[in-house]
């Protein structure tokens, strides 16, 4: 008799496997033929509007796709986790904890949209050009709109180019010495500085060289929080010196960008706090206290 028993719970649990089995198949063959379904329907209504599309637009249909369905996961993740934030504030858990719960939540919600995209892509050339794609779109995406690069730096600890943002919806391209203070920007006589105000104004010259921020990204910059101003200088012989300014702070456009500095430190020498107050100049708008038009003269700026 026990064995007859046990034969019989051998038999039931292998058609209960099964079952079990045959049960995950269908429900992945029905989410497959769900989604191929949405693709279609979404691919549809780019065909529909206009039924001349070729191959070439079709992809990039389906490119821009794969960037705008993001937001629309990213809302179905924002409500799940508003629900269990909910959850762990009625149970009284420590709020802080939501942050690492996130981190490890969208690591895996990473991880599934990377598994998708390759098990979805046909051959290697298609993945490897959606994976370009998304390195594109992504670049930088830890920095996001920083401000200045003391922000970058505490996700990017190597100097070169990136975009900052002084106002957050406009970005300007800025190199970032990330050794140095933080700071940026760099001379090396490369470029002549005598600009007209509209120039000096929105910024010129080469961001990986010698380069010009502008006035008036620099105006945002310094009126946003609490700025220092460093120059370093090398000689012929490569001896180095420099001059630091605790206070730096360029007024608006309506001050004519006038320059309050003070505070200084170093080994340079002070050739700045004189200039302390005084407006900006160039060679087509000269506000200098001097009788000709300093900036006439001279192939650095002039306040």
């Amino acid at each position: 008799m026990p064995i007859v028993l046990s034969l019989l719970f051998v038999v039931t649990f292998s058609l209960e496997s099964k079952d079990r089995e045959g049960l995950r198949t269908y429900r992945e063959s029905e989410e497959k033929t769900r989604v191929d379904d949405i693709l279609h329907e979404l691919q549809g209504i780019c065909l529909h509007e206009n039924e001349d599309r070729d191959v070439t637009q079709l992809k990039k249909d389906t490119q821009s796709f794969l960037k705008n369905i993001a937001v629309y996961k990213d809302v179905v993740k924002m409500n799940k986790q508003l629900k269990n934030g909910i959850k762990w504030i009625l149970e009284g858990k420590i709020q802080n904890i939501a942050v690492y719960k996130d981190v490890v939540k969208m690591n895996k919600q990473l991880k599934n949209d990377i598994k998708w995209i390759l098990e979805e892509s046909r051959g290697e050339k298609e993945i490897s050009r959606i994976v370009r794609l998304l390195k594109h779109e992504v670049k930088g995406i830890c920095v996001g709109s920083a401000k200045d690069c003391a922000e970058i730096k505490k996700y990017k600890a190597t100097s070169g180019v990136y975009q900052i943002f002084p106002k957050k919806t406009e970005g300007v391209k800025a190199y970032c010495d990330m050794d140095t203070d933080g700071g940026d920007g760099q001379y090396d006589d490369s470029v002549n500085f005598q600009r007209t105000w509209t120039e000096c104004e929105n910024g010129f010259g080469n961001v990986n060289g010698e380069y010009w921020l502008g006035n008036r990204h620099i105006h945002r910059l310094t009126t946003s929080g609490t700025y220092e101003l460093r120059i370093d200088l090398t000689d012929k012989n490569n001896k180095t010196k420099y001059a630091k300014y605790k206070t730096f702070v360029v007024g608006d456009a309506t001050s004519q960008y006038k320059l309050t500095i003070g505070g200084y430190s170093g080994d340079a020498g002070d050739s700045l706090s004189y200039h302390n107050g005084m407006k900006f100049s160039t060679v087509d708008r000269d506000n200098d206290l001097n009788s000709s038009n300093c900036a006439k003269k001279s192939r650095t700026m002039v306040v």
